[in-house]
C-alpha cells in the first residue's frame, strides 16, 4: 500500500494507492492541520489493518480511534472518506482533525508521564458497568486480557460483582 500525502487549501490530504482491486476502495483522509501528518499516516495504517482483517465497510459505519469517533462513507470515486463527530453534538464534519489532535494529546500526556499509550483498538471489547453512561463517578482499571479484549474495566459503584464476567482480583 502506498500513501500519497498532499496539501491543498483545506490542509492535509492522504490517499492510498493500491487497495481498490483487493478491498474495493482506497482510503482518503483529510485534516486541517499539516502538523498532524504523522498521526494521519498512523490512522490510515489502522484503517488498512481494519480492512486487511476482513471487515467490510457499511454505509455510515463508525470507527473509534482513541477517545474519538469517526464515521466512514464510500464516495463515488470508490474512496473511503472520513468524518468526525463535532464535540458535544451528534453532528459529523468531513475530516479528522479533532480525532488526530486528541490522539496526539493522549500520546503526549503518556510520554510526559513516562507510560505507554495503549488505547483500545476498534475491534477490542471494553467492560462498562451500569452508571457509566448515566454520569456516575468511574474507576478505570486495566487487566491482562486475551487479544479480543482491551483489558479495560470502566466501573461505577453500581458495578454488579455477581454478573457473569467478574474482573480478576487486583494485585
Amino acid at each position: 500500500m502506498k500513501i500519497n500525502v498532499s496539501l491543498n487549501k483545506f490542509g492535509l490530504m492522504l490517499k492510498t494507492d493500491g487497495l481498490l482491486q483487493k478491498y474495493g476502495c482506497e482510503i482518503n483522509v483529510q485534516a486541517h492541520d499539516e502538523d498532524l501528518e504523522e498521526y494521519a499516516i498512523e490512522f490510515v495504517e489502522t484503517v488498512f489493518h481494519y480492512l486487511e482483517t476482513g471487515h467490510k465497510i457499511s454505509p455510515n459505519e463508525t470507527l473509534g480511534y482513541g477517545s474519538w469517533i469517526t464515521k466512514m462513507q464510500l464516495n463515488d470515486c470508490q474512496e473511503l472518506i472520513f468524518f468526525e463527530q463535532v464535540p458535544l453534538t451528534d453532528d459529523y464534519v468531513l475530516g479528522i482533525t479533532t480525532t488526530l489532535k486528541m490522539w496526539s494529546e493522549q500520546h503526549a500526556i503518556c510520554a510526559k508521564l513516562g507510560v505507554e499509550c495503549s488505547v483500545p483498538l476498534h475491534d477490542q471489547l471494553i467492560v462498562i458497568s451500569d452508571g457509566v453512561f448515566e454520569g456516575d463517578a468511574v474507576e478505570g482499571v486495566r487487566y491482562p486480557s486475551p487479544e479480543h479484549m482491551s483489558g479495560w474495566w470502566i466501573t461505577t459503584d453500581r458495578y454488579n460483582v455477581s454478573a457473569p464476567q467478574t474482573p480478576p482480583s487486583k494485585k
